[in-house]
C-alpha cells in the first residue's frame, strides 16, 4: 500500500518572523506508519511548488491530510482531487477532530484519525488493506449509509520516548532551512517536540482537549539524543522546541542544559513557557 501524507498550504504567524518548519506531526505519523512496514511519501503543499488540483494522486492508495481550522479550505481542495482521483482520504488534526460530522457530510474524506495519530493511522492502514470493517480500530470517525459512527476514543502516547523520531528524510530539509534567526548572525532553526499536553487550561488553547491536561514528557536523553541527530546529520544550530508549555517542569529544562552544555553543543533555543514558570525559575 502507498500511502502520500499531504500539508496544506496557509499563512503562518511564524511565516512573519521568517519562520518556515517541517510539518512535525505529520512527520510523527509518517515515522510510526514506516516502522509499520507501509510505503510513505510526504507533500508539503506550504514549500511545494505543486498545485493539489494539478497533481497526480494516481500513484497512492491513501491520502491522509493534516489540517486546523485556518487551513481546512486548502485541505478540502487537496482531499477533493484525492478523491476524485479513487484515493482513499483520510484526514486528522485539530479541525477535523472537533467538527468529524460536518467534514465527512461533503464525502471528500472516508475518515477521521482524531487525536494523536502514530498508533491509530497505522492501525487504520493495515485495516483498509485487508478490507476488514473498521470499527474495531480506535479513535476514529467514518460514514456508514449516511451517519456518522464513531469508535471508542483512542488512549493517549504514554512512553513518548517510544516514538520514532520524526520521518524527516521525507522533506527537502533545504526548502525549509533558507528561513533562519539573527541575532548575530543567521542559523537555519528546527522544531522539535518534547512533550504534549499541558496542566493549564487558558481560554484561548485548543492543547487541553486534544493532548489533555495531563502533561507528558520525553526524557532529557531522548530530547538531546533528537538535537544530536539534527545538530550533525542536517546542520541544524537553532531549535524551537513547539511543546505547548515546555517549562512545566523546570527541573527538566536544567537537565535538557546540562546535557547540551556537557555535549558541547553550540546552539541557540527557543521555547514556549508560561510567565509564572520564569518567574519563579530566573
Amino acid at each position: 500500500m502507498n500511502v502520500l501524507l499531504a500539508n496544506p498550504k496557509s499563512r503562518s504567524a511564524f511565516e512573519s518572523f521568517g519562520l518556515v518548519f517541517p510539518p512535525l506531526g505529520l512527520l510523527y505519523v509518517a515515522a510510526a506508519a514506516e516502522k509499520a512496514g507501509f510505503g510513505v511519501a510526504l507533500e508539503d503543499f506550504f514549500v511545494s511548488r505543486n498545485r493539489p488540483s494539478r497533481f497526480d494522486f494516481r500513484d497512492y492508495d491513501v491520502v491522509g491530510i493534516t489540517s486546523d481550522a485556518r487551513r481546512f479550505p486548502a485541505a478540502l481542495e487537496i482531499a477533493e482531487s484525492a478523491k476524485r482521483q479513487g484515493c482513499t482520504v483520510v484526514m486528522g488534526g485539530p479541525h477535523p477532530t472537533f467538527v468529524d460530522e460536518d467534514v465527512l457530510a461533503d464525502g471528500h474524506a472516508d475518515f477521521i484519525v482524531k487525536g494523536e495519530g502514530e498508533v491509530t493511522f497505522p492501525e487504520l492502514l493495515g485495516t483498509i488493506g485487508r478490507g476488514e470493517d473498521p470499527c474495531h480500530v480506535k479513535g476514529i470517525s467514518y460514514r456508514v449509509r449516511g451517519r456518522v459512527v464513531r469508535t471508542a476514543p483512542r488512549e493517549l502516547v504514554e512512553d513518548l520516548d517510544s516514538l520514532p523520531f520524526p520521518a524527516r528524510h521525507l522533506v527537502d530539509i533545504g526548502a525549509y532551512k533558507r528561513f533562519g534567526v539573527k541575532y548575530g548572525g543567521t542559523r537555519s532553526i528546527a522544531v522539535l517536540s518534547t512533550s504534549r499536553g499541558c496542566p493549564n487550561e487558558c481560554d484561548f488553547c485548543i492543547s487541553p482537549q486534544l493532548h489533555g491536561r495531563r502533561w507528558r514528557s520525553r526524557t532529557p536523553e531522548s530530547v538531546v539524543s533528537e538535537i544530536e541527530h539534527l545538530y550533525y546529520d542536517y546542520g541544524y544550530r537553532a531549535f524551537a522546541f513547539s511543546d505547548d508549555n515546555f517549562t512545566v517542569s523546570p527541573a527538566r529544562v536544567r537537565a535538557i542544559c546540562r546535557l547540551i552544555l556537557e555535549k558541547k553543543l553550540d546552539i541557540w533555543w527557543w521555547s514556549l513557557s508560561t510567565t509564572t514558570a520564569l518567574l519563579r525559575n530566573e
